[in-house]
């Protein structure tokens, strides 16, 4: 599976009306339907209606040209031996009664021309197994017009009875890629095809080609590829051909043991490295596991021995685009006129560039993908991506006198990039500022940031500055800069009535988040969705008041405020009252530790922190019989201390849970699922009350 092949299949999504034979949800729903209308935001179908982003594939039920077996226009060696595609996905399909599918041919081949242009081709046969993989009857291929271009050299569906349809190679459709979630692009199309008659139990067989005739650099080359997948992988192989004066600097990541991957051959003009990894067990999910290409055997490559041509190559272009123009140093004296201090004046520029320049990516070619647009039209135009708005925000803090850089990084959510293979790898771009001798890490694709935090996802990965010639790590923030703290003063009455003032505060992506939230809910919305939210948390809850402070002031302080009324909080049992403590319980879930044991790591995306101090006015005549012990947890990972301290007519308790690491390794997972389960069992606690009123 090559490395980034993506699976979405966009080219249903400008579709207006087609019969549709199945409908398949991101979910994992699938629907057999009729008539399949969309209106430009959902997809209408059979008195339902589903939001376009919902929406992974749609398999037409339209009449599909079919096919004679092809005769010429591709290497019939390329063909599969029919009887053994058959015989093999019986013999694996007896050893995985469960699967949806099985991965018979999985060969990819990248092949790179003297002249630098390059094609790879790819061979796939899978059996599906469930309706969840008809998806396998289509592929779309995306290619650029001046620069690549791509072809189906075959496709044939082998019926369970062994009777072969063909796809007729004439039979595809262009079309532009999806503009939505903000994303233009001026370049680029995909062709898309449909095969004929798939069907649980068939088994699809297809070769496509895509050719790079015109790169935009020939020395970037980073072939790349994955080499399990969540079902069965009978072989998966990987060739790259190369001029034989060209070398691969390659690396392997999670490599099968025994396995001496890549064979290394050499012809008169040619040099060979070839991958193979066979009978690949399904990837089996697991909660809060790293993103796939952390866990399966995967590798990287490049033709750079080194970071210079990258650092030269990038540099140059981004400090191009980074010139101050007399209008953008105008707006910035705006910004920080009557700023307190450096930090103040950071804080504005990034709210600034954060709130005024709005998240639109139109690309007119790779290299502005790459390198972004000059910070002056971005400016100007006040939009941008995140390589517009990195190298917008670097250029204006330059001004107030921070050195700063726009970086690429790959999110956390995303495969590891240890940087070991110098190429091009990211999916964000963000900011780096040296204040007072130190990194801080900005990232202005949000709206509600201020300095100096950043988005979580952010967190703990390497990045490229190519201006300042390193690689290194972004930071990782303490729990405190993740944080939220409820406070709850509650009054019991004598009726067993309580009445509470509820406080949520945040610091980081926590107070980021929730502010983003709120101010994108219509103010009409916000009182019933709070009253959802306490109702979930303290069943019984009814908000009579509430506030938002700070929601309409970025530069104010969030909190959520309500006060709320719950009937007969307490349960009764003879003279006795029993308390559960409020909102906790739901706090300190842990759906992470469900299983007895894991493959793979437990990967959060960022520390974080979690306190509570709720109070408990007791009615007169009411004393404490029973409060829980005091608890106090701590491991290399995280840490939980609480406890209940009793002070004239009232019960106090306080919290808090620090999540202090990012990952706990498998070998530590008995130990930290140990320490989860105390904590979820001490919030099962409750307070007795010996009531004579």
């Amino acid at each position: 599976m090559k490395k980034g092949l993506s699976t979405i299949l966009l080219f249903v999504l400008i579709t207006a009306a087609a019969m549709a034979d199945v409908v398949t949800l991101h979910n994992g729903d699938v629907e057999k339907v009729g008539t399949t209308t969309f209106d430009g935001e959902k997809f209408l179908f059979d008195g339902k209606q589903a939001p376009r982003d919902e929406v992974f594939s749609l398999i037409f039920d339209t009449p599909k040209k079919l096919a004679a077996a092809p005769t010429g226009g591709f290497d019939s060696d390329l063909l599969a031996d029919k009887d053994y595609l058959l015989q093999t996905a019986k013999r694996v399909e007896k050893e995985y009664p469960d699967a949806s599918g099985i991965d018979l041919i999985d060969h990819g081949t990248f092949q790179l021309r003297s002249d630098g242009s390059r094609i790879y081709r790819y061979h796939f046969a899978g059996k599906i197994l469930k309706s969840s993989n008809l998806n396998w009857g289509q592929r779309p291929l995306g290619f650029e017009e001046g620069r690549s271009r791509v072809r189906i050299l075959f496709e044939r569906t082998i019926m369970p009875d062994g009777q072969e349809v063909w796809w007729d190679t004439t039979d595809y459709s262009i079309t532009e890629p999806s503009t939505g979630a903000g994303v233009f692009f001026s370049y680029g199309k995909i062709l898309s095809a449909t095969f004929p008659q798939v069907a649980v139990g068939s088994i699809v067989e297809y070769v496509f080609e895509k050719e790079t005739y015109n790169p935009f650099d020939p020395n970037f080359y980073s072939p790349g590829f994955y080499f399990q997948d969540d079902v069965p992988v009978v072989e998966s192989r990987c060739t790259v051909v190369l001029p034989k004066d060209k070398k691969l600097n390659f690396k392997n990541y999670n490599w099968p043991k025994d396995n001496d991957s890549p064979k290394i051959t050499e012809s008169d003009s040619t040099r060979t490295y070839e991958w193979l990894v066979e009978d690949m067990p399904p990837l089996v999910d697991e909660p809060e596991m790293p993103s796939r290409g952390d866990v399966v055997p995967r590798f990287d490559a490049s033709l750079f021995p080194d970071w210079n041509y990258i650092y030269d190559w990038l540099g140059d272009l981004q400090k191009a685009r980074m010139v101050a123009t007399p209008e953008i140093e105008a707006k910035v004296a705006e910004i920080t006129e009557g700023a307190t201090d450096l930090a103040d004046s950071i804080d504005r520029i990034y709210r600034w560039v954060q709130r005024e320049i709005h998240y639109i990516s139109i690309k007119a070619s790779v290299s502005s993908g790459q390198t972004g647009h000059p910070a002056d039209l971005t400016f100007q135009q006040r939009y941008g991506d995140c390589t517009d708005k990195s190298i917008l925000l670097a250029t204006m803090l330059r001004i107030i006198g921070v050195e700063a850089y726009p970086i690429i990084i790959m999110t956390n959510d995303e495969d590891e990039i240890t940087r070991d293979i110098p190429d091009l790898s990211g999916n964000h771009a963000i900011t780096l500022a040296i204040v007072d001798g130190k990194k801080r890490f900005l990232d202005a694709t949000s709206t509600t940031y201020g300095y100096p935090y950043f988005r979580a996802d952010d967190a703990g990965v390497t990045y490229v500055c190519a201006i300042c010639r390193e690689w290194g790590y972004t930071t990782t923030p303490p729990p405190e800069d993740n944080a939220t703290h409820i406070e709850i003063d509650a009054k019991l009455d004598k009726d067993g009535t309580m009445t509470a003032d509820y406080t949520a505060s945040f610091t980081g992506s926590w107070e980021a988040g929730y502010r983003s939230y709120w101010e994108n809910q219509q103010a009409e919305r916000r009182g019933s969705i709070l009253q959802d939210w306490t109702s979930y948390i303290i069943p019984g809850a009814v908000v009579t008041d509430w506030a938002l402070p700070g929601v309409e002031d970025p530069l104010a302080p969030f909190e959520e405020v309500t006060k709320l009324k719950v009937p007969d909080y307490p349960i009764s049992a003879g003279d006795l009252w029993i308390l559960k403590i409020p909102s906790i319980r739901r706090e300190y879930k842990f759906d992470e530790v469900s299983l007895d044991k894991r493959q793979f790591p437990i990967e959060y995306t960022a520390p974080k922190q979690v306190s509570h101090r709720i109070v408990f006015d007791l009615p007169a005549g009411c004393e404490v019989e029973y409060v829980p012990e005091d608890i106090a947890l701590d491991n290399d990972y995280a840490s939980y201390r609480a406890g209940f301290t009793q002070e004239e007519g009232r019960v106090v308790f306080e919290d808090t849970y620090r999540l202090k690491k990012r990952v706990v390794p498998p070998k530590d997972y008995a130990a930290y699922k140990a320490f989860c389960r105390k904590i979820g069992e001490y919030t099962e606690n409750q307070i007795f009350l010996k009531k004579s009123i």
